[in-house]
């Protein structure tokens, strides 16, 4: 049997904790903004749940079946969902860059072509992501428009 992805969305935004405890996708505490994507993901510590704002989000980079999540000046968080999974319900300024990375595009600052043909784009702050060769030039069009 295949599994199901679940997002709330409801006006009730204080039951959003109790939502990620039943293993919801996704929680959305407006119906006005549910076409925009996600706008928190949770993420299962030993102390509960913490809820990630989306905006906070630099990149996303795969990590096996999991994915780390990197938020500027701190360490890397691991999400228990897919890069495939994330990616269905991201916000349209994340960008797939490469099989193993989604950059949210507000943090992009300049794409770089390096020897062999290899592109990667810095993000403000200094993080550089591998970009693929098939997704360059959607890339460059982000970048320019």
């Amino acid at each position: 049997m295949a599994g199901f992805h679940t997002i709330v969305v409801s006006a009730y935004a204080d039951k959003a904790i109790e939502a990620f405890e039943y293993g919801v996708l996704d929680f959305v505490a407006s119906h006005l903004r549910s076409h925009f994507g996600c706008r928190y993901l949770e993420v299962k510590k030993t102390s509960g749940i913490e809820l990630i704002d989306i905006r906070d989000i630099a990149y996303i980079q795969a990590e096996g079946h999991y994915t780390l999540l990197h938020i500027p000046g701190q360490q890397p968080i691991l999400h228990s969902k897919s890069i495939e999974r994330l990616s269905s319900v991201l916000p349209q300024n994340f960008c797939r860059v490469h099989r193993s990375h989604i950059v949210n595009m507000n943090y992009a600052k300049q794409l770089r072509i390096n020897a062999g043909s290899r592109y990667e784009l810095e993000l403000t702050g200094g993080a550089r992501v591998p970009v693929g060769r098939t997704r360059y030039k959607a890339v460059l069009h982000l970048l320019e428009g």
